[in-house]
């Protein structure tokens, strides 16, 4: 077996040994795999698991605190509340957990694209493809996002200048990529002419119309 071929088999071994926790705790309603979790064969050896565990109510501030439902328990090298719902775990060997858990009520708060259900004690299935019909993904609009990367820009350099986050490695990364964007002619002239007004006010020269 091939490197690659193992890491994928390592992949779909975690899933079933999560999806085997969640069947065996009576206080679990379902298990939801999402991004790559739910769509296996786009796994790499990047790939972290993403998924939400349901619960009975009241229970889930409980699973949130006490991991010992996860697999591999032992070796989670440590864990990070992200939101009220969410957090994420990172294994010794770095692997990486990213999950929410919601009670039962609360599952109509997240939103899905991909996504498979290996646990359904209830009705989970049947609410998350109804999540998932009213999950519009915003549309790329170049104009639009290009205008909100230039004022992420400003603000980010403005505050590496002002000594809030260090300064030489983020201007450095800004300016590279402006540049790499630059070369591959995708921005007409009026998204070049913003892409001046930034690079002006931060001194690192115009790009010839």
């Amino acid at each position: 077996m091939t490197e690659s071929a193992s890491r994928h088999s390592q992949f779909l071994s975690f899933i079933e040994r999560l999806s085997q926790s969640a069947r065996e705790n009576t206080d679990v309603l379902g298990l939801v795999l999402v991004g790559s979790a739910a769509e296996t064969f786009r796994a790499d050896e990047w790939s972290d698991h993403d998924f939400f565990l349901i619960v009975n109510p009241t229970c889930g501030e409980k699973f949130r605190s006490d991991l010992s439902w996860l697999p591999s328990v032992d070796e989670i090298a440590f864990s990070a509340r992200e939101t009220d719902h969410g957090l994420k775990v990172v294994y010794k060997n770095a692997h990486v957990l990213e999950f929410a858990v919601f009670e039962d009520i609360e599952l109509e708060l997240a939103s899905v694209n991909s996504w498979a259900v290996p646990v359904d004690k209830t009705n989970i299935t049947e609410r998350v493809r109804a999540i998932q019909a009213r999950t519009n993904p915003r549309p790329f609009i170049l104009e639009t996002e290009w205008g909100l990367f230039l004022a992420t820009i400003l603000i980010a350099i403005g505050r590496a200048r002002r000594g809030d986050i260090l300064q030489q490695p983020v201007e450095e990364a800004a300016r590279a990529l402006l540049d790499f964007v630059a070369t591959l002619d995708i921005l007409n002239d009026e998204l070049l002419l913003q892409t001046n007004v930034v690079r002006e006010r931060l001194g690192w020269g115009i790009i010839s119309l």
